[in-house]
This record gives structure tokens, sequence and C-alpha cells, in this order.
């Protein structure tokens, strides 16, 4: 799809449209601590793997371990210690610099507007109020929406559904290859950003063409 082609933009949240004060270590390390409470050896979680990586890593454990009937305990408690702690900070969230005349502009072409978070829905709608921007925003899917949040395509495929439009005249924007990696399994394309936690050498590797100082010039590009 050329990218003039679009009917929606799918945005990523934290690093492309705001800056959260999410505490990433406190909450990998609170995790840590419930699966080390049911058997897993630290050792064993990724420590430099992303919260999603230990998670996946902590439950493949526990199949192994033959403790399987203790998942959706530790999953209850996995998913309060995400929301709560992504809560915490979120009044002090803060919005890319420029977003908002960006989102207008989109808007202004008729362009529909969607944000795929893998943060709580709570958390995404409270940060776009507090930054302003919720009044631009026509769709919010959270990680808690889906079974399978991104990476999976099925996260982008229901933001499409619920914005109205086909995959093909869709474009999604992210700061991270996860983002890159949902779009190009869902068939959408891809714009890079760099206010986030990849730089250009790392989205160029993976193969992503159309990376962009940040998601305020995205208007200029289609």
């Amino acid at each position: 799809m050329k990218l003039e082609g679009a009917r929606a933009v799918a945005f990523d949240l934290d690093g492309t449209l705001v800056h959260s004060k999410i505490d990433f270590p406190k909450m990998k390390k609170r995790i840590v601590e419930i699966f080390r409470s049911r058997g897993v050896e630290q050792g064993a979680l990724p420590p430099k793997g992303t919260t999603f990586d230990i998670i996946g890593e902590g439950i493949r454990q526990l199949r192994q371990k033959g403790v399987s009937e203790d998942i959706s305990e530790v999953m209850r408690l996995v998913t309060e210690t995400l929301n709560s702690i992504e809560l915490e900070g979120v009044e002090e969230t803060v919005a890319i610099g420029g977003i908002r005349p960006a989102l207008e502009g989109l808007r202004r072409r008729g362009l529909r507007i969607g944000v795929l978070t893998r943060g709580c829905r709570e958390y995404a709608i409270r940060s776009l109020r507090v930054v302003g921007l919720h009044d631009l925003i026509d769709q919010v899917v959270g990680r808690d929406e889906v079974p399978n949040p991104k990476p999976h395509p099925d996260h982008l495929f229901l933001l499409a559904e619920r914005l109205g439009v086909e995959t093909e005249r869709l474009i999604m924007v992210g700061d991270h290859l996860m983002d890159f990696e949902c779009a190009r399994r869902a068939g959408v394309s891809f714009i890079g950003v760099l206010t986030g936690s990849s730089d250009l050498d790392t989205f160029r590797d993976a193969g992503v063409e159309n990376v962009l100082a940040t998601a305020a010039d995205l208007p200029d590009l289609i």
C-alpha cells in the first residue's frame, strides 16, 4: 500500500505519542518475585528481556515443572501488578512535542486515529486524558482486550475492525521492533519513530523503510 492511500493510522502509545513514567525495573522485579514464589528460579528468567519476555518464560517454566494449574492464579497476580504499576505514575505522562497539531492535521485529512498498546486500557485512556489527546483518538485497544497482544497481529486486526478500515488502508506507527513485527504479520504498512526505544540502525537492520524523528512529522510523509 502506498502511504498516501491510508484511511487510518494506528499509533503505539509509550515512546510514540507520549513519554510515560512507568517504573519498568520495579515491574520486572515484582513479576520475577511472583514466579519465584511458585518455584521458578530467578536465573531461569531473562534478566535483560522485556516484561513480557519474563512472563512468557515464567509460564513456560511452570508448565515444564508440571504446575500448570497455578498459571491462572499467577497470571491474575501478574496482571494486577502490571496494571497497578502502570497507573502509579500516569499523572506524570507527557506528550511527545508537536504531536497534537500533527494528529489534528491527520484528522483534517479525514484519517481515523487509533492507539494500540501493551498497556492496559485504563492506563491508555488516562494517559491520553492527562496529555490532552483523548479527543483526537477514535479507538484504543489495550493488552487486556485481546488474548494475544502485539506483536501478535490479532491485536492490530481488532483495532482495524473497530476503526472500520481494511488493514490494507491502515498505517502503523511505533518506536519498537515489536510494533514493526505486529504490522508485518498483519500485512500493514509501518513507520518507525526515534522518540522511544529503537534507533535508526535498529530499524534499518530490521528492514524498516520509513523512519521519522518523531510522529509529529507524520503529516509531512503521508
